[in-house]
This record gives structure tokens, sequence and C-alpha cells, in this order.
């Protein structure tokens, strides 16, 4: 947040920041995981280990400060987790949501111009991302509908199809391939249609979007049609089993989770200079 703000309102980056350093320098002080107590609250599981949070933490401090104390603790815990994944293909992971973000701590290690970084770890980093990528474009090659996810169905399984977007854009900008970002369109084309509906999984676009997102705010007022640009879940337990219902939480429900990947696939689209001069000049 520091850094997005900062030429915008350096002030509030400069408490961002601040927020940012004494939130690690408690982690620092606490270095054991603290599960949240969730005794108050029956809304499901959504208790994780924080070693994957740890790292992120350090390495977006490290590329906002350059400060090598959070290079050192990021590379460290790193490669304790090469060493503990032995026996894994990759450190990368193919299939991710909000329960691990260890991929976008790498994402932003490997993509950063900051000097300081281990050669050897950053080559590991740039490898796997790029074999999980092209993995993902033989996923997408051998599907019927060219989905990325494959024939993979579970609970939110359109947010994991829009976040695999992510990896291809981000092993694009490491070793451009054109397969990348066709596959990284296709993501974004199953969800705006090309599925076995025929139907756009997000509300207010495309063909048939969802009417009936199970969305409290618009079922509490009876819109019409519902608030446009969020995306629902997707078929689950298969790709048939999709329900436009607002009483379908396992198939029709949204999530900031879904959104946020739905966003950054559609904005990697975005040309620089184009989005610049569109801000510049309001057209």
């Amino acid at each position: 947040a520091s850094r997005a703000f900062r030429e915008f309102d350096p002030q509030f980056a400069e408490k961002c920041l601040a927020a940012a350093k004494k939130s690690q320098q408690f982690l620092t002080d606490n270095p054991g995981n603290h599960p949240a107590d969730q005794k108050g609250f029956s809304t499901g599981g959504y208790t994780t280990d924080d070693a994957d949070d740890r790292q992120w933490a350090a390495v977006e401090l490290w590329v906002t400060t350059g400060d090598e104390v959070y290079l050192k603790e990021f590379e460290t815990r790193l490669l304790k987790e090469i060493e503990q994944r032995k026996a894994v293909d990759t450190i990368v992971d193919f299939n991710w949501d909000w329960s691990d973000v260890s991929n976008l701590a790498m994402f932003t290690y490997v993509t950063s111009s900051r000097p300081g970084r281990s050669p050897e770890v950053v080559d590991r980093v740039r490898q796997d991302i790029l074999k999980v990528a092209d993995e993902i474009v033989a996923t997408t090659q051998g599907h019927g509908y060219a989905r990325p996810l494959g024939s993979r169905y579970y609970w939110g399984c359109n947010g994991t199809v829009a976040r695999l977007a992510m990896v291809l854009h981000v092993a694009d900008q490491l070793r451009p391939n054109p397969q990348y970002q066709a596959a990284a369109l296709a993501a974004i084309d199953h969800l705006l249609g090309r599925n076995y509906y025929g139907r756009s999984f997000v509300t207010g676009i495309g063909i048939e979007p969802p009417r009936h997102p199970h969305d409290r705010r618009n079922g509490i007022n009876g819109f019409a049609e519902p608030w446009p640009g969020y995306l629902v879940g997707g078929g689950w337990p298969g790709a048939r089993d999709w329900q436009d219902d607002q009483e379908s939480y396992q198939t029709n429900e949204i999530a900031i989770n879904w959104n946020g990947a739905l966003i950054y696939a559609l904005a990697g689209f975005i040309e620089p200079q184009s989005f610049n001069e569109v801000a510049q000049t309001g057209k």
C-alpha cells in the first residue's frame, strides 16, 4: 500500500509503511505461529499456518524499503521451504488460493529490480514459475473448452481459473511467450462464456450473466439486476452443477479472493502506456 499510494499521498504512504514495520517487528518478536481464536464465529474453518504470510510480508517490505534485513528473512524462509519440499517438483503452486500466498511472495521477489538477491534462489524461483506456466498452457490446450484448470472442479474453482492468469502474466514477464498470453486469455474466455453453459460467470457482463448470486446485499433489496462485475464460484462438484440460484452458495456465491484474481487477470492486458494516457486525459 505504501508503494501504491506514494505518488498520490506521501503522508498516507508513510503511515502505511510505519504500520507495516511495526507489524513486522511484532512478527520478529513472536516467531511462533499463533492460531486465531475463532470461538466467537461459525462461518467455517479459515485458520492456516502463517509461514507463507510471513514470507510475503518480508519480501514486500524489502521491495518497499531496500532493507537487507527483510531480504535475508525472506530468502532464509524460502530456502527452508525448498528443503522441506524436496519431493515436490516445484515450490511454485499450480493450484493455489488465500490459504497459501507463497506464490505472491515469489512473484514479488522474482520480478523486483532491486539488487542484492541470491542468484541461485532467483534462478530456482524463475524456473519453477516457468515450469508451472508451461503446465498451465499444456492443460489449456488439452481441454475441450481451453480451461486452464482442466477438468478439476471444486468450490470456488472459477477463482482459481482467474488466478492461473496471474502465474501466466508473471511468466510472460520473465520469458515472453505468446502461449502464456493465449492461455491467460483462455481463462478469461472461460469465465465470460466459453464453458459448458455458454454463459458468463460474471454479473452484469457478457452473455446471460448470473442474475441471482449468493449475495445478501442483492437479495435483501430484491434488485432486478445484481450489482455488476462479480465472479461467481462456478460448477461444483462437476462442470454441469452450477446453478444461478441465490440459495446455491456452493456454486453461486461471490468472494473477494475470486474477484481480486479476475481483476488481475484483466489488468494484465492493459498496456501501461495506454493506461497512463487514459488516466491523464480522462478518455
